[in-house]
């Protein structure tokens, strides 16, 4: 009873303490940087339909929760995810079914701010509460800070929980030896790399943070005997996990982040994509780790943060370096936000310098008024570019409402299969009309020929399916799979049985207008429900 009197003293204490005026004031620079961000996210929410990313990881959501309430024939979205389809797509699955696509880019939102929080005070407890109000500034502006807000992808929930490791080293590292919460990195950590693969490449980055963060406190070997422990931890609880994780989860592992096949873009193109997102980002923190060196050489400041933030700019080259080693552009604009994150509160430390001078207490609230300016006005012209960056990545992809609705009529809840190019999107719209298994595109397909045992795939499996009158409706857009889409396109033309429905246009903002081609089976040609049902689960446990 002592204890839960004095813990409510202590509570009540800093309640009050949180809202003296003086605080509250604090607060302010952090919550105008948390509206403008917001704002900025808000903006994009709205804008245009489900991104294929978004629509394929909130459809297995909803069949993940679907399977797991009710069961049903495994799809192996392991096999081909790049992060675990039973942690945020199920998330976001249920938020989707409070509130639609909306409410899962709101919950993205959540995440972004919450990231930008904690870079906030990550770099309060480095280097000060105005280096925290120019780390949290800094990563505002950059373009996926803004568009992760507005995206229903575990990339934010993934870079809010590395965020979160991070804060973890700083606030406990350095009371590590009376309190073993550092530890709490660990699971943190593995649930990071689990909501994205791809996030493990941030791990070292956080390991060598904690070590020298412990270094700067104390000696060499609390500094060893600490980070060799945390690792020892990270890596049991790892072989564990491991060892306990289904084989289509190694699969999904290996083939979508540790052994990538290499794709053909040059490493120019990689480079300069990075460049134009995070590249004043990379420049200043480039110039606060050069000033710490300098500073630490003239014995100003200690070797200790000069170290640190030389990691913290270092993180900021990492996703760059990687996608140019294996030629790819795929999903840079979001992983180099990751980097932006550690960089950023490397930035805070030039706010360290100006806050440190000795000025006269008669001129410090005119010094942090100019100061404060002089900072806005340098952040805006990067909040205006990273605000337009965002803009066009929310308008790069096609509007799909013409589309959706042409093909609603047309999907009947006979389960008979459909064919698509890009089939995720239209299955994320119309899953009431047609479930997830029966919904098929022009990247696979395995099919067995009608009263054999013979089973092919490829082209000549999309050919044998058309001739046989297996899908009920296709539809074409010669975006991805070209050879494929003709192949298609020759077998219908053969038969008969399918007429053609109509041109279905998909427009972006830029003018730009993709069509979808549409066909349906005739009407008496539709397969029984339940005759249609067998072959497609079939056909599904088969192709996975």
């Amino acid at each position: 009873m002592n204890f839960l009197r004095h813990s409510g003293r202590l509570v009540r204490a800093r309640v009050a303490s949180s809202l003296r005026p003086r605080r509250l004031i604090d607060h302010v620079p952090l919550v105008a940087i948390l509206a403008v961000q917001a704002i900025l996210s808000y903006r994009l929410v709205f804008r245009n339909t489900a991104f294929i990313d978004e629509a394929t990881y909130l459809t297995a959501g909803h069949y993940e929760l679907h399977t797991l309430m009710h069961g049903g024939p495994n799809l192996f979205f392991p096999s081909y995810f790049s992060g675990a389809p039973t942690i945020y797509p199920v998330l976001a699955a249920l938020v989707d079914n409070l509130g639609g696509l909306h409410a899962a880019r709101f919950l993205s939102l959540v995440f972004m701010l919450l990231a930008t929080v904690l870079c906030y005070d990550t770099s309060r407890r480095l280097w000060g509460r105005p280096a925290g109000w120019l780390a949290a500034g800094i990563f505002v502006t950059t373009q996926g800070t803004q568009f992760l807000g507005a995206l229903a992808t575990f990339d934010a929930m993934s870079l809010m929980l590395v965020a979160l490791a991070a804060w973890l080293v700083v606030r406990y590292a350095g009371a590590v030896r009376t309190s073993s919460a550092v530890y709490l990195v660990v699971p943190v950590l593995l649930l990071a790399n689990a909501t994205k693969y791809a996030s493990a490449i941030f791990d070292p980055i956080v390991f060598l943070l904690a070590f020298l963060i412990i270094l700067q406190r104390h000696e060499l070997r609390t500094a060893l005997r600490t980070s060799a422990n945390l690792l020892a931890t990270f890596a049991l609880l790892l072989a564990a996990v491991l060892a306990m994780t289904p084989r289509s989860y190694l699969t999904g592992i290996s083939s979508t982040t540790l052994n990538r096949p290499p794709a053909s873009a040059a490493t120019s193109v990689v480079l300069h994509d990075a460049w134009s997102w995070v590249g004043a980002i990379a420049c200043l923190a480039l110039l606060s780790a050069v000033l710490a060196a300098t500073s630490a050489r003239r014995g100003k400041s200690d070797w200790g943060t000069a170290a640190i933030i030389a990691v913290l700019a270092f993180a900021i080259l990492v996703v760059p370096a990687n996608q140019a080693r294996i030629h790819t552009t795929t999903s840079l604009f979001k992983h180099v936000t990751f980097g932006a994150w550690f960089a950023a509160i490397g930035v805070g430390w030039l706010a360290r310098g100006a806050a440190a001078l000795p000025w006269r207490p008669t001129w410090r609230v005119a010094v942090a008024a100019l100061a404060s300016t002089a900072t806005v006005v340098a952040l805006t012209p990067l909040m205006i570019a990273g605000t337009a960056q965002a803009g066009q990545l929310d308008r790069g992809w096609p509007n799909s409402t013409q589309f959706v609705s042409a093909l609603r009529p047309l999907v009947t809840r006979l389960n008979q299969p459909v064919l698509l190019d890009d089939s995720t999107i239209a299955a994320y719209y119309l899953e009431n009309r047609l479930a997830l298994p029966y919904w098929y595109s022009t990247f696979y397909l395995s099919y067995v020929l009608p009263g054999t045992n013979i089973r092919i795939s490829g082209p000549a499996a999309y050919r044998a399916a058309i001739q046989h009158d297996w899908f009920s409706v296709v539809a074409l857009n010669w975006s991805t799979q070209k050879p494929i889409d003709n192949v298609i396109l020759a077998a219908i033309r053969k038969n008969k049985n399918y007429v053609w429905v109509g041109d279905y246009a998909q427009p972006d903002a830029y003018g730009h207008s993709g069509a979808y081609i549409v066909w349906r089976l005739r009407q008496q040609q539709i397969l029984p429900t339940r005759r249609s049902r067998q072959l497609a689960l079939s056909h599904t446990r088969a192709a996975m």
